[in-house]
């Protein structure tokens, strides 16, 4: 019996001394009176040196064995607590602990036994997957899932007699150009960059975030009225100083900001993203660069003024403070360039001015038709010089919808096309859904006089919004453009990568050539071949550039456009 009993200690005792869990018995006091190795490793000290230290003594938190034997005297079972641990040599430690009683009695005799296992990894792991979970891989700022959770906590929380708060939504102004001029790695540093201006305008228990795409959001969970006005005065202020004194595309950049109040949401019946879209919407509907914010009385109020004015656009379209960019659009079927997209440029103003600001300044004021008028002139020049290198050579045009509807607008064209023929199908009229079409009728006489006179159609941005599929239905088209952000989505996104395969397939049912805007990488060129698309657009095909840099790349190399971008890709 003695052999067995001595043998049954010394299995014990190797048991507890090389347990790979930290392992040890503590008085009641919390005093340790055994201790393994491996809490001695846990804790940075020789196990034969923890007997007299006390537990507390390693903890971050106070008063860990009170809250032990409370909870005993509770269950009179086991107690599970997580504790940060502070090692010898100052590294913390996230530590699970498990006591329960090792012998019973009266108080004094009472001792506890303890196992201590390290799970900082495992925690440190949880809180990347967590954050992973939150926050935006691009800019580091908290995701859509972030951002809905907190509203929804707010406006739980507004239901019971919580304060006003508001949320705001910011769009960057001009960002495609950045994104077509300079290319996507460009967007991306610009985004981060735009976050972090977000971040130093707000306080710290704002929280700031990215939708997607170049759409932001500020929550600000107790902001008054004033104070969410002043947060997107500060903003735009802040974008204006930040960007406005750049020489190239990024000193375009502005921000468009609608702002929804908390109680204004509530009392509408509204969603609160929906309230704070639906108005930033209308800041950029009116000039982009302002602001636009909920209120009880009519449901907007404006603040901020356009960085461009009326007079502003009369003064260019009366001048020559205008020229056309082309961006080269391959053809995936033979692998040459044989067509472009002119781009409007502004070649005035210091610092100067924004495109995108024009052309909204323009459609607000009813200007579209004008503008496209001197597009279209501009254009057909650059047509013109196009074709004496590759006479088989066709340049798509933006114009408004605007333009569709006019009846001026319409003679207007039909005069310069009249006096400056070109081959059938030569200039593509690119529909714009900027500007609403609203009555369809004059559209399709504007559709019929264009085509007699050899002009052909495109529909931009096919799977934004409603209008284009009523476009669709409704007017005559030869190409569809394939909205970019789906493009771009394609690699991270299968929903994207279905939406491009269906809107390709749509247009090959329809007999229309597709386009694939926003191709910015070999990947995303492969995977628009793949889709059976026509043509591919986007920085990784060629940035837009003048006419004569765009001729002595394209029209007139030896080289296959194809071999050209597979060169670009090694």
């Amino acid at each position: 019996m003695v052999q067995d009993l001595t043998r049954a200690h010394d299995e014990a005792k190797l048991l507890f001394e090389n347990a790979p869990q930290g392992v040890a018995t503590l008085d009641q006091s919390g005093v340790i009176v055994a201790a393994n190795r491996a809490l001695g490793e846990l804790v940075g000290t020789p196990a034969d040196l923890l007997p007299g230290r006390r537990l507390d003594d390693f903890s971050v938190e106070p008063r860990l064995i009170d809250e032990v034997w409370w909870g005993l005297s509770e269950s009179g079972t086991i107690v599970h607590i997580d504790r940060t641990f502070t090692t010898a040599g100052g590294r913390r430690r996230n530590v699970a602990l498990s006591f329960r009683v090792l012998s019973t009695g009266d108080d004094a005799h009472r001792s506890l036994l303890v196992n201590a296992v390290d799970v900082t990894e495992r925690q440190r792991l949880q809180d990347l997957v967590t954050r992973m979970a939150e926050h935006d891989s691009l800019t580091g700022l908290a995701n859509r899932r972030r951002l809905e959770a907190e509203v929804k906590r707010i406006v739980a929380a507004g239901e019971h007699g919580a304060g006003d708060g508001a949320l705001m939504m910011i769009d960057l102004d001009n960002f495609k150009q950045v994104n077509d001029a300079l290319g996507h790695h460009v967007g991306d540093q610009l985004l981060v960059e735009f976050g972090r201006l977000l971040t130093e305008q707000v306080r710290a228990e704002d929280l700031v975030g990215r939708l997607g795409g170049d759409e932001f959001v500020i929550v600000l969970p107790t902001a008054t009225r004033g104070a969410a006005e002043g947060v997107s005065r500060r903003i735009a202020e802040a974008v204006d100083e930040r960007f406005g004194g750049r020489s190239d595309e990024t000193g375009r950049i502005r921000a468009s900001i609608g702002f929804s109040m908390f109680t204004d949401a509530r009392d509408q019946g509204i969603d609160p993203f929906r309230l704070a879209d639906r108005l930033m919407y209308d800041a950029k509907r009116a000039g982009r660069s302002r602001t636009a914010g909920s209120t009880t009385a009519d449901g907007l109020v404006r603040a901020g003024a356009p960085g461009t004015s009326v007079a502003d656009v009369r003064a260019v379209l009366e001048s020559d403070a205008m020229r056309i960019d082309l961006q080269p659009m391959l053809d995936l079927r033979t692998g040459r360039i044989d067509l472009a997209e002119g781009l409007l440029r502004l070649t005035c103003g210091a610092p100067p001015l924004s495109t995108g600001e024009f052309v909204g300044v323009a459609e607000q004021a009813g200007l579209c038709p004008d503008l496209d008028v001197r597009v279209l002139r501009m254009g057909l020049d650059v047509l013109e010089r196009l074709q004496d290198h590759r006479p088989d050579f066709r340049l798509s045009l933006n114009v408004s919808a605007q333009s569709l509807g006019s009846a001026e607008a319409r003679a207007l064209f039909a005069e310069e096309l009249e006096n400056r023929p070109f081959p059938q199908g030569s200039l593509i009229l690119e529909v714009t859904e900027t500007a609403p079409l609203i009555e369809l009728d004059p559209a399709r006489k504007f559709q019929q006089v264009m085509s007699d006179l050899g002009a052909v159609f495109a529909i931009d941005d096919f799977g934004t919004g409603n209008a284009p599929f009523r476009y669709l239905s409704r007017l005559d088209f030869q190409y569809l453009k394939i909205a970019g952000e789906f493009v771009e989505g394609m690699i991270c996104s299968e929903t994207d990568a279905r939406i491009v395969r269906a809107v390709s397939r749509l247009g090959r049912d329809q007999g229309m050539l597709t386009i694939a805007e926003h191709v910015s990488s070999a990947a995303i060129l492969e995977r628009v071949r793949d889709c059976g698309i026509t043509y591919a657009q986007g920085f990784h095909i060629g940035a837009a550039v003048p006419m004569d840099a765009f001729i002595s790349t394209h029209l007139e190399s030896e080289v296959p456009q194809s071999d050209q971008v597979m060169e670009k890709n090694v």
